[in-house]
């Protein structure tokens, strides 16, 4: 499998367990502390990524990471945890794990599109303006409330 489908694969496989994961956090406890403890596992399995990447120990690559950085990075911070946090009070406010993904995702990807292609320089065909047409149909239609 080359990069590009296995990229798309983890994604699909992590987004899955993500959402899952998700529906069965304590309700009891604090959103921030309870991502505190996330993070802190999740930079532990990075660090050790990190680390052992290249097959032997490799402390460059960390603290090129450190020195490499810009204002990107506290915005993909701030990103994080928002999504992080926002899933946690969705979740625990009756979304259920069938919808709030796709929903997220749909909302994100027609909000995308647009800047995409203005800031971008990104081309869409008119297969794409299509399939974000059905997108935003099918957006409106898994949102809609039964009665």
């Amino acid at each position: 499998m080359n990069l590009y489908w296995a990229g798309f694969a983890l994604i699909v496989v992590s987004v899955v367990s993500y959402n899952i994961a998700q529906k069965f956090l304590p309700a009891h406890l604090n959103p921030f502390a309870l991502l505190t403890v996330v993070y802190l596992v999740a930079g532990l399995v990075c660090f050790f990524f990190a680390l052992f990447s290249s097959g032997k120990p490799e402390l460059n690559a960390l603290s090129s990471a450190f020195t490499g950085t810009n204002w990107t990075i506290w915005l993909l911070a701030l990103a994080v945890v928002g999504i992080e946090v926002g899933y946690v009070i969705a979740f625990r406010a009756g979304w259920k794990a069938s919808l709030l993904a796709i929903t997220v995702q749909a909302t994100a990807l027609l909000a995308l599109a647009p800047i995409g292609v203005l800031f971008f320089k990104e081309k869409l065909s008119a297969l794409n303006w299509v399939g974000l047409a059905l997108c935003l149909l099918g957006l409106v239609l898994v949102t809609q409330r039964q009665t």
